[in-house]
């Protein structure tokens, strides 16, 4: 008969674990996230005040310039923001209370709802070049086209030189041929800004053709 020998074999397994500190916390007292957003529309330590259609709100330079490229160049340059040498005050005209409550809401907080994202706050974004909103409004409204509001993201796309977001309208446009209505003041929008149409018109027409096989 064979005879069977057996080996026993020992491994020792070594199991080196990451020696790092876990990183120290409290909850009873705020964090600076939430310091910062407490500071939203807070008048404690404001240092100028944005009118909008005749409200006020209050906000903090550092705040605003934190978060915001052209507020950081409006507040560290010379230009004089207003008459009063106590408290400054920034009126901005081409944007509403309501566009602009949510504006600063979010420079504080960084959150936005779904249902407050519209064209004039996508406008408000790229005006004051905050790209993190701009890049969540943008792809919010490439989410939602249709056929009642592509032409509105179409104008909104074109007038802030968003060529992702108006590829996206103009290859919509191309795929509804027929289910979009023009809306009545599309006329006057190709007289103040005549090249729409033919921007539009090049993306359906050429950069929606297959390419070219060799």
């Amino acid at each position: 008969c064979r005879l069977r020998q057996y080996v026993k074999v020992s491994v020792d397994l070594h199991l080196y674990l990451n020696d790092a500190k876990p990183m120290l916390t409290d909850k009873t007292e705020p964090s600076v996230e939430e310091a910062v957003r407490s500071l939203c529309f807070n008048n404690e330590c404001s240092d100028i005040k944005i009118i909008c259609e005749g409200k006020e709100f209050s906000c903090h330079k550092f705040i605003l310039s934190l978060r915001s490229s052209v507020f950081k160049t409006m507040f560290t340059s010379d230009l004089k923001i207003s008459d009063d040498e106590e408290e400054s005050t920034l009126k901005i005209e081409d944007i509403s209370a309501e566009t602009m409550s949510l504006f600063i809401k979010f420079l504080y907080t960084d959150e936005i709802k779904s249902e407050d994202i519209d064209a004039n706050l996508l406008i408000a974004a790229d005006k004051y070049n905050v790209k993190r909103l701009v890049n969540i409004c943008r792809k919010h409204l490439e989410s939602i086209i249709d056929v009642k509001n592509v032409m509105t993201i179409t104008l909104v796309a074109y007038l802030i030189d968003n060529e992702q977001l108006l590829q996206k309208a103009s290859k919509f446009i191309s795929n509804n041929v027929g289910a979009i209505k023009k809306p009545e003041e599309w006329d006057q929008i190709k007289k103040i800004h005549p090249h729409i149409a033919t921007k539009v018109m090049d993306m359906i027409v050429f950069d929606n053709q297959p390419a070219s096989q060799e």
